[in-house]
């Protein structure tokens, strides 16, 4: 099987583009009404990361640094009508006693409350608010030199601004080999791992970093090296075990090891080794129904298993099969999720007899006939199902 071309992930969900300024355009009454009813529709126990609050970003910065959890800032926001950083100065003890947040991160809120009441910000968010400004311009002008020293500055202990560093990264590598090629030379691969170590429980860095790692390492085998050498493989599996239920984090952790792997069989062996087919099986599990998930986490498979003896074995002794076959009959109506699942079936098969008898018995010779039927003009797909 000819081995599978490089891709990059473009779509970005932007923390600084996501910020609500606080001001209404002139429009007064009306924009403000418009944001009250959001906020009463918002749930926020479906909250799953910072970036679907459309708030100041100064003050979810604030909620951040104090270590809260995005549904516990949903809930404040909505309790308390908060909107901009300054509103914090109107927020009581008792609205962050019923966060049952623990006590030192209670005290360190209460502190917070204060000092805002008295017109004395603790966190000079100006600062964050200056280095997310500064990133935006890296990223117009191509700058991966500023963006790096940014990371590395005092301003990198912001979570809000590692994140949106981690936005603008995807974004300028996505489709230019030269950048590319230049942060692997800077060591921009070191300051994803590091984002990711100092980070590990923000899902958003999270998502962003892996989606720079992506883009980083897509048809590079020099930053795909790297990449295996310095430990990115070990951060992927973390962040797909903290955040299992973060379709997301799952997405972004499958692409990134899919483009790491192509081509590489010492990131292969080593991914196999650390138990990332496991983390794989988990991810298309807990999320069956997620297209983006299934895709990528086949094409993962594919990769890892192809021209690895033992990793066809752990494959099969896990049985990966299972769900592979599962994703086949939910996404029958998706010719783009099959063309990946019967390339996966196809490596995960070939030369491993124990697996072909599995397959056999498990009737999955009956959904690849049901699948060649369905699709008798899809010539790609037909020719994994052939090779299958």
């Amino acid at each position: 099987m000819p081995p599978a071309r490089p891709r990059t992930v473009s779509r970005i969900s932007s923390t600084a583009s996501s910020g609500y300024d606080g001001g209404y355009g002139g429009r007064g009454d009306e924009v403000k009404d418009m944001w009250l009813e959001k906020l009463q529709a918002m749930d926020p126990e479906r909250v799953t990361d910072w970036d679907e609050l459309e708030v100041d970003i100064n003050l979810k910065q604030v909620f951040q640094e104090v270590g809260l959890t995005p549904v516990q800032g949903a809930r404040l926001i909505k309790g308390c009508n908060l909107q901009k950083e300054h509103d914090l100065a109107f927020v009581t003890l008792s609205d962050i006693g019923s966060l049952g947040l623990r006590k030192l991160a209670e005290r360190r809120f209460s502190h917070i409350l204060s000092a805002y009441s008295r017109g004395q910000p603790v966190f000079k968010t100006e600062d964050s608010t200056k280095a997310l400004n500064q990133l935006v311009m890296a990223g117009e002008k191509r700058n991966l030199q500023l963006v790096r020293d940014i990371i590395r500055s005092h301003y990198g202990n912001h979570v809000g601004v590692q994140q949106q560093a981690c936005v603008t990264l995807r974004t300028m590598v996505a489709r230019d080999e030269e950048l590319r090629a230049q942060a692997g030379e800077l060591g921009i691969l070191s300051d994803m791992h590091n984002a990711m170590q100092n980070f590990p429980e923000s899902a958003g860095v999270q998502k962003q970093a892996m989606g720079a790692v992506w883009n980083i390492v897509a048809g590079s085998s020099r930053n795909q090296d790297l990449a295996g050498r310095i430990g990115l493989l070990a951060d992927l599996q973390t962040a797909m075990l903290n955040f299992e239920d973060h379709a997301e984090v799952q997405k972004m952790a499958c692409g990134a090891l899919w483009q790491m792997s192509i081509g590489h069989s010492q990131n292969k062996s080593r991914a196999g080794k650390q138990g990332l087919l496991e983390s794989l099986q988990t991810a298309m599990r807990r999320h069956p129904r997620n297209i983006e998930v299934q895709r990528e986490a086949c094409g993962a498979i594919r990769t890892l298993t192809s021209d690895n003896a033992m990793n066809k074995r752990l494959a099969g002794k896990i049985e990966l099969l299972a769900e592979l076959q599962s994703a086949m009959s939910l996404h029958v109506s998706n010719p783009e999720i099959l063309k990946e699942t019967c390339g996966a079936t196809w490596i995960v098969i070939a030369g491993n007899k124990d697996i072909r008898q599995w397959a056999g018995e498990h009737q999955l010779l009956k959904d690849l006939q049901h699948v060649m039927r369905t699709y008798p003009r899809h010539e790609e797909l037909q020719k994994q199902l052939c090779c299958c």
